[in-house]
């Protein structure tokens, strides 16, 4: 079984790993994996059966393994990709995954409302062009208000570095860097996710 999750939305996607491969399964970032590793996880066997449940974490962003993908759909094991971007279907391996009935794609993907991506379209803006004082007036004010939550915040602001990205801005990969830490430290340690915001920010604003 061969099943590739992405998208922003981490606490559904989450939810859907559990469901399917329970509480117990090994979790595998694909940032320390070569093409010569990819064997031993889709078709080695574990001391613990002869079933894996495997977790694999941002392949696509290693392209060497990202393009072996394809020759292991027939895996006999449980393995859920997890990336950030959906699979580009115009180039392979896309394609191919998109094309072969043995794989599912699943979207977990947050649409932020005009009113949110308006907010985090300020604070970006604000930031990359110096101002960011004003940034972070903007963000105390989003923190005073009850219908806000950080991680929203977080995704639109995200959303918008992705477009910046897909324009050419040279800054965007910095920011994603800093924004995927954010978020990793959300749902990781026990700081308040406003105080983990405006330090991304400052750090934003750092980028040159």
């Amino acid at each position: 079984m061969l099943k590739i999750f992405y998208g922003t939305e981490r606490a559904q996607a989450q939810a859907a790993v559990r469901h399917i491969l329970g509480d117990q399964y090994e979790v595998i970032e694909a940032d320390g994996l070569t093409a010569a590793d990819l064997p031993t996880v889709f078709m080695g066997t574990s001391l613990f059966g002869e079933e894996r449940k495997i977790l694999l974490k941002g392949l696509d962003q290693n392209k060497e393994c990202w393009q072996e993908l394809p020759k292991y759909t027939e895996t006999p094991h449980q393995v859920i990709v997890w990336n950030e971007k959906a699979p580009d279907k115009r180039t392979e391996p896309g394609k191919s995954l998109a094309a072969d009935k043995r794989v599912e794609l699943k979207a977990f993907e947050r649409v932020a409302t005009k009113d949110e991506r308006f907010a985090a379209f300020n604070l970006y803006d604000d930031v990359l062009r110096g101002r960011l004082k004003q940034a972070m007036a903007n963000c105390a004010a989003l923190e005073q208000d009850a219908s806000r939550d950080p991680y929203s915040t977080l995704g639109a602001l995200s959303s918008k570095a992705f477009t910046a990205l897909e324009r050419g801005d040279r800054r965007a990969p910095a920011i994603l860097k800093i924004l995927a830490q954010v978020d990793t430290e959300m749902k990781s340690t026990g700081i308040d996710g406003w105080t983990l915001l405006r330090k991304a920010l400052a750090q934003m604003a750092a980028v040159k």
